[in-house]
């Protein structure tokens, strides 16, 4: 059986603008999905917080858990499955390993 790694984020799940909707909900920031350009949180941010805690925050967040997959995802994947052993590769931090997990388990 071949084995297919691949991403979580922006693969099933929409980080970005999860991410971007969970900040604005809870007044962290103004910035808008078109300010995340790439995952470097001090630049996008604009300080030097790096935004592993704030990250962290939102992955263990129950409207993290909420999220839907990317649209096709799931039905791609259900697919895939059938010939395949699927094995998610991701660059989040240890620290939100709970979330993540409680996520794909859903």
């Amino acid at each position: 059986m071949t084995t297919i790694v691949f991403d979580m984020d922006e693969v099933i799940y929409p980080f970005s603008s999860a991410y971007a909707a969970w900040r604005q909900t809870n007044g962290l920031t103004t910035f808008e999905l078109a300010n995340m350009l790439r995952y470097d949180f001090a630049s996008v941010l604009g300080h030097a917080e790096a935004d592993g805690d704030r990250t962290s925050t939102f992955i263990d967040d129950a409207a993290a858990l909420d999220v839907p997959p990317l649209d096709g995802a799931l039905a791609g994947l259900t697919a895939l499955r059938q010939d395949h052993q699927l094995v998610v590769a991701t660059n989040r931090y240890a620290t939100q390993s709970p979330g993540t997990l409680r996520w794909l388990g859903r």
